[in-house]
């Protein structure tokens, strides 16, 4: 599967987990004030929490099996692929009538799914720190800290490290609220952990180098 969609999966789980966590603490707080009536409307919404979770990690799992989302470079012609042979691949995935030309062209397909704010974002496309770039600053950021941190913890160190080069567009708040280069960072994270340089069995919100992340670490001093 796509490690972008894995890591936006793993995400969403974290974040459902810890809302489970706040409503828990709401509620033995509550609960000690004898405001039961919220106790009763915070125990439904753990519930519907934990139900979301849930269906989301059974999408996953469907997903993951069904190879809906293969990389897009699988479904090219090899690059050995004799010319002869490009008309019959061209037929099966998408010739004139064929199932690709049902598809709406890229920038219109983005514009449907999106919105006018899509295209707003490709224009500015050069403005926005990649996501690539936040790789570095976590490592020395962990480093830092001893090879270990909390997430606020390693957000601000590496917001110290990156200040002078976050742009304004870095720093715009987003749709859900979050920070457009903390979210980048976050995504970073997953990424980092799915190539072995983070430890992936750290408690929730814990981020933390793996023996391969410190020898990154240490390459790049």
């Amino acid at each position: 599967m796509s490690s972008d969609v894995v890591a936006a999966f793993d995400m969403l789980l974290e974040a459902l987990s810890e809302e489970c966590k706040r409503a828990a603490e709401a509620i033995r707080e509550l609960n000690l004030q004898g405001s039961f009536n919220e106790v009763q409307r915070l125990l439904a919404k753990a519930e519907r929490l934990k139900q979301v979770s849930k269906e989301i990690e059974r999408l996953r799992t469907v997903l993951e099996s069904s190879g809906l989302l293969r990389p897009a470079q699988e479904y090219l012609p090899d690059k050995e692929t004799p010319k002869e042979k490009l008309p019959k691949i061209n037929e099966e995935f998408g010739t004139p009538g064929g199932f690709l030309d049902e598809i709406a062209p890229e920038e219109n397909l983005i514009h449907n799914i999106f919105g006018p704010k899509a295209r707003q974002t490709n224009r500015r496309k050069d403005e926005i720190t990649p996501q690539r770039e936040f790789r570095r600053p976590i490592l020395e950021a962990l480093g830092e800290l001893g090879g270990r941190g909390r997430t606020r913890q390693v957000l601000e160190v590496v917001y110290r490290r990156m200040e002078g080069k976050l742009t304004k567009s870095d720093r715009e708040r987003l749709r859900s609220g979050d920070v457009r280069w903390r979210k980048f960072a976050q995504w970073e994270r997953y990424c980092m952990a799915r190539d072995g340089l983070l430890r992936r069995d750290s408690p929730t919100g814990i981020w933390e180098l793996s023996e391969a992340g410190w020898a990154e670490l240490r390459r790049l001093r």
